[in-house]
């Protein structure tokens, strides 16, 4: 598992490096798909982080890679988007993390938590509450597999 964890993890470090260093911090990480020029990058993200995912040994893994292609598809998530794509990215958003915390335990999802309450009054609040899930994710993989 470790060379997954450790995929997922340089996929997800190099693509914020990306971000930050040619946008800065953005709204969240999905707004990379209309800064960006090359429109197709967030997709390429969502898959490469989110297909590793089935690899795990639990349902609700798949269900989140599951999800985090959905995200990658309804990319175009803005009003003028159909409702359809909105609903299907922020839903597939939501269901990728919650699935994955799931998976990992309770006190995976009670650390989320805590995190996130400070998270609700910063600037740019969606993409840190992007990069705290993932942390809390990403730390619960190494933890649960490779300790």
């Amino acid at each position: 598992m470790l060379p997954i964890i450790l995929f997922q993890f340089t996929i997800f470090s190099l693509y914020i490096y990306y971000l930050i260093k040619n946008y800065g911090v953005l709204s969240s990480i999905s707004e990379s798909y209309y800064v960006s020029g090359e429109k197709r990058t967030f997709q390429f993200f969502c898959f490469l982080l989110g297909l590793p995912l089935v690899f795990y040994p639990d349902p609700y893994f798949i269900l989140a890679a599951f999800a985090l292609v959905v995200v990658g598809i309804s990319d175009d998530y803005t009003k003028e988007a159909s409702r359809l794509i909105n609903k299907a990215h922020f839903i597939g958003a939501g269901v990728a993390i919650g699935a994955s915390l799931i998976a990992l335990g309770l006190e995976y999802i009670i650390v989320f938590s805590w995190g996130l309450l400070p998270l609700l009054f910063v600037r740019n609040r969606v993409w840190w509450i992007e990069i705290w899930a993932f942390l809390v994710i990403i730390i619960g993989l190494f933890i649960k597999f490779i300790i």
